[in-house]
């Protein structure tokens, strides 16, 4: 018998299916996500994959791509399987060590440059003005004069009395921001004898005005360093340093910034918070200094000694726990601070006596992600918190139905049911510590999982592709089945229409179904009572989810075409992964147990 042949997948063929895989799948990006994982595979631009749309692959191009959607389907990040993700048009190294940058963290970037003033105009000496020679480099100031160019260390200085800097003698580099006739007044002393004049300092040049020096930025919690390296390649001249707790992601830091060529323009430290960067003293001495130093450095104005002497040496940072409650034991607050292997991150404002303050921080690659709580995502393993773990479970049929899976998973939620106006319910689950549940509108579900205020819910797949959240989909509970179909009148073809009336309240979901045909469909939102717009001809279809079908029979209406099935979904802040992770895995575990004995039982 003769062997039927292999079939031959082009790059298109391989495109569409996994895009309807990753459809199927749920997936929040089905055709982005399937075209940079092939395009990876490939070693091509994303661009090329139309260009060379019937290119055929190699057997070996397949398995890899087949790997690459597999690991994409069990929910790793795209940017994980490539490693590598875009951030201000930088390519960034991105591993399990480091979060994900997100494109809305280009806003820290650009209010950081907005922040740093524009370069100083040198003004130009008195025998340019008398020979009409205008400033070089179109008036800014000269960085770093050339050695030629630079006013020698030994000559006398003008205005005192004339005698020679005995400073100069030493070979050591003198501060440029030493007091000087013609200033109108003291300028602030430069750097002790001892120290070379920072290029962080102020300087004078001839005839011109001050220059500021670099500007400065501090990037904590780096991560991927996605914000100091996009600082690094925007500002050629400022110094930029980036800290991280985590080691691991400082090394994944380290490599972009080398692969990119900002090697040299940022420095990595770890450690937590401003630890790990050097002490910072500001241009007065402190009293204990000044007998050490030259006379004409320790002159200075009044003000300028209080200013001084008020100061203080390093900023003083919170507690980074609260005092636990006297009657529970339990911290009276959140901790502003959580940290985690991607670095530690700076609270929004101190905890409330009794109360949960929330603490915005930055996340080590990616930053500007909130957790449960609105607790600052850390990277890497995760952090335990103690807070406990926030459920939101939708009213109605979906909250009876998800009553027996939670109930198997160790949570009972029969106080539910028993006091229906509270809004908060605070439960005890064996082996996950305190939870508290929340029962929300359906649509609502998603949203209060994506900003943080519950670490998981459970939500339809139906709103998970209508709004889609910024959420992991990690379990189908196989609960609240129905399909999401395009319906209609028995003689209307809606797909034989160039522009289709549909009515809906997934809006999102009906145009992206018409698309795919090649179909510019007009959606008419609504929000109830979907079956009557084809009757009274407001719409030529609708699209809507279907359990029976018993509501369109007795209408009149009949099933032009299926969607998608649905049913409901666990979702999981990510933050919340790392946060609580114990907790989340734990409660993912059991409920998994809970829906594979559900569907083994006759």
């Amino acid at each position: 018998m003769t062997e039927r042949p292999a079939k031959t997948w082009t790059i298109m063929q391989v495109l569409e299916w996994t895009r309807g895989h990753f459809e199927n799948k749920g997936l929040a990006s089905p055709r982005l996500d399937a075209e940079v994982l092939i395009a990876h595979a490939l070693g091509l631009a994303r661009v090329m994959l139309y260009a060379k749309f019937d290119q055929p692959l190699r057997p070996h191009e397949l398995e890899t791509i087949r790997a690459l959607v597999a690991r994409r389907s069990r929910g790793e990040p795209v940017a994980h399987l490539t490693g590598r993700r875009e951030f201000w048009s930088l390519d960034l190294d991105v591993t399990a060590d480091t979060l994900i940058p997100r494109p809305d963290t280009e806003t820290l970037v650009e209010v950081a440059l907005a922040l740093v003033p524009p370069p100083p105009r040198r003004r130009p000496a008195p025998e340019e003005e008398a020979e009409g020679v205008e400033p070089h480099e179109g008036g800014a100031v000269d960085p770093e004069p050339a050695p030629s160019e630079a006013r020698s260390e030994a000559e006398p200085r003008e205005g005192g009395d004339g005698a020679f800097d005995p400073e100069s003698a030493t070979g050591e580099a003198r501060s440029e921001a030493e007091p000087r006739e013609g200033g109108g007044g003291a300028v602030d002393p430069g750097p002790a004898p001892s120290e070379a004049r920072s290029g962080a300092e102020p300087r004078e040049d001839v005839g011109g005005s001050v220059d500021p020096g670099p500007s400065v930025f501090v990037d904590i919690g780096t991560g991927t360093g996605a914000i100091a390296l996009a600082l690094a390649s925007e500002h050629k001249a400022a110094r930029v340093w980036a800290t991280d707790v985590s080691e691991a992601a400082l090394a994944v830091a380290r490599q972009s910034a080398e692969r990119l060529g900002l090697a040299e323009r940022v420095t990595f430290v770890q450690g937590d918070l401003l630890d790990a960067l050097p002490p910072r003293r500001g241009p007065h001495r402190p009293p204990r200094e000044q007998p050490a130093l030259h006379p004409e450095r320790r002159h200075r104005p009044p003000h300028a000694r209080r200013a001084a002497l008020r100061a203080p040496a390093r900023p003083r940072w919170r507690a980074r726990r609260p005092r636990p409650h006297p009657a529970t034991g339990r911290p009276a607050g959140r901790p502003p601070c959580a940290e985690g292997q991607g670095g530690a991150r700076g609270g929004a404002r101190p905890a409330r006596r009794g109360g949960r303050a929330p603490a915005r921080g930055r996340r080590g690659g990616g930053h500007d992600h909130e957790g449960p709580g609105r607790a600052p995502a850390g990277g890497g393993g995760g952090v335990a918190v103690s807070a406990p773990l926030r459920i939101g479970l939708p009213k109605g049929r979906i909250l009876d139905d998800a009553g027996e899976l939670f109930r198997a998973a160790g949570v009972d939620l029969a106080p539910l049911r028993a006091d229906k106006r509270r809004l908060i319910h605070p439960l005890e689950a064996e082996g996950l510590g305190p939870v508290e549940v929340l029962v929300l509108r359906a649509s609502d579900v998603a949203p209060y999982v994506e900003h943080g205020a519950c670490a998981v819910g459970v939500v339809g797949n139906d709103t998970l592709e209508e709004q889609q959240p910024d959420v992991l989909w990690p379990l189908d509970l196989g609960i609240g089945r129905c399909r999401m179909c395009v319906a209609g009148l028995p003689g209307v073809d809606p797909f034989s229409l160039e522009q289709p009336r549909i009515a809906t309240k997934y809006g999102r979901v009906a145009k992206a179904h018409f698309s795919a045909r090649g179909l510019d469909a007009h959606i008419i939102e609504l929000s109830g009572a979907i079956e009557l717009a084809p009757l009274v001809g407001l719409a030529d279809a609708i699209v809507d989810i279907v359990e029976t079908g018993e509501t369109l029979r007795q209408n009149g209406l009949v099933v032009h075409e299926l969607i998608f099935d649905v049913s409901a979904r666990l979702v999981v802040n990510r933050a919340a992964l790392r946060l609580q992770m114990a907790a989340v895995r734990g409660l993912l575990e059991r409920l998994e147990a809970a829906v594979a004995a559900r569907e083994e039982a006759p």
